[in-house]
């Protein structure tokens, strides 16, 4: 047995390995905007641009192509991802869909010269891949999770936040220093390592993972069998010196708490719902009334980003309530109809940010903000948080020899 197995808990293991999943997926969402800019032409006469590589002539509709190719992907995937995570397992999801992304990535760069279309195709195969990896990331959890700890595994989805946080400076660095093409090589690097974590700490079940201890193997059975909230091995106690606590971590343990309590788990969704999408939906909506001040600005965006942390603790948590079994399936509905912004989005921006300016953009994140709230309310009045009784798989009795 290794020597981390002795002190680290496998699921601690695991929630880790969620966290970086979503991290990577990010990664691959959010460089390319970034790309981009290095790869076109000036549009502007005499315009001065940095020389990091081939620059293209593609036309401005072109190039939001491009953009949006990766949501046409993520939505036509979206529905049938989490069964085929439940069919094939998510280690095999998750692995070879890394894989195949990070190889189109890099195809990328020598397609370039061909023609912007290639990149389009490219780009949707991107999303494809991107498309599987959420609904199996939630089938990890329903299958590792015992249900008091689901709040800290919800949690580790918001790997996507510090995805993208980093990933923009990262990119811009690589292109300023490398050129644009080692943005998209830098990918693959990533993902080897994110691999390697697959082989190492990851399993379709905890009953496959041949270094978890008998004593916790034991526990997310008997958890996850009997539905209990009793107490089991402490992940915090043994990562608290190690991980920094951040926002979408304490939402996590605020609602653990919370149930633990005694609070429904119908009024812990709703609750945090004012935060992940009322809250949230303001602090976009405030843009309006800032005039051109960068400061303000910064502050709403940081709100915006904090208040929307606990959605770990509603809609992203909400598929593991519903149906535990078939949570990837029905994180696969929800990307379906919330990757339709990726190629709707650009063609608004486009028709509302013409001039590029401030008052321009606050409309943009007005309407975002219009939409957050809207979906908060309705979550609030009709979403549920019980059981349904489609979760059992049933089995059909052999038929008996005569």
């Amino acid at each position: 047995m290794p020597s981390w197995c002795a002190c680290v808990p496998s699921r601690a293991l695991v929630a880790m390995m969620v966290f970086w999943g979503t991290f990577v997926n990010y990664m691959f969402r959010s460089h390319y905007s970034i790309s981009l800019l290095a790869m076109m032409q000036a549009r502007k006469v005499n315009e001065t641009l940095g020389d990091f590589g081939p620059r293209y002539n593609w036309t401005y509709e072109w190039e939001q192509r491009t953009m949006s190719a990766m949501f046409y992907g993520l939505s036509v995937l979206s529905i049938p991802a989490g069964m085929v995570s439940e069919l094939l397992g998510p280690w095999h999801v998750l692995m070879w869909s890394s894989v195949a992304m990070a190889v189109a990535s890099c195809l990328i760069v020598p397609a370039a010269p061909v023609g912007p279309l290639w990149v389009f195709l490219l780009r949707f195969v991107v999303g494809l891949m991107l498309a599987l990896q959420y609904p199996a990331l939630q089938c990890l959890i329903g299958r590792w999770a015992p249900p008091s700890e689901k709040g800290r595994f919800a949690s580790c989805l918001m790997g996507n936040a510090f995805g993208s946080m980093l990933t923009m400076p990262v990119t811009s660095m690589i292109i300023e220093n490398f050129g644009w093409n080692w943005s998209f090589y830098s990918l693959s690097f990533v993902v080897a390592l994110f691999c390697l974590g697959l082989v190492l700490f990851v399993a379709d079940y905890p009953r496959d993972y041949k270094w978890i201890a008998q004593e916790e193997l034991q526990y997310i059975e008997k958890a996850q069998e009997t539905k209990s909230a009793e107490k089991g091995i402490s992940i915090h106690r043994r990562f608290a010196t190690n991980v920094k606590v951040n926002m979408w971590i304490f939402f996590g343990y605020i609602n653990d708490l919370l149930l633990r309590r005694g609070v429904s788990k119908k009024w812990c969704r709703k609750g945090f719902t004012l935060l992940s999408h009322i809250a949230t939906g303001l602090s976009l909506c405030c843009f309006l009334g800032i005039g051109q001040s960068s400061d303000m600005a910064i502050i709403l965006l940081v709100a915006m980003l904090g208040f929307n942390g606990a959605a770990a603790e509603t809609t992203l948590i909400n598929p593991q309530d519903l149906s535990p079994n078939f949570a990837g399936t029905l994180h696969g509905v929800m990307n379906f109809f919330g990757g339709w912004g990726g190629f709707i989005g650009p063609m608004i921006i486009e028709k509302l940010t013409k001039d590029n300016t401030m008052d321009q953009w606050s409309v943009v994140f007005a309407i975002g903000g219009i939409i957050y709230i809207i979906s908060g309310i309705v979550f609030m009045l009709f979403g549920s948080a019980d059981l349904q009784p489609w979760n059992e798989k049933k089995h059909e009795p052999k038929p008996v020899a005569v």
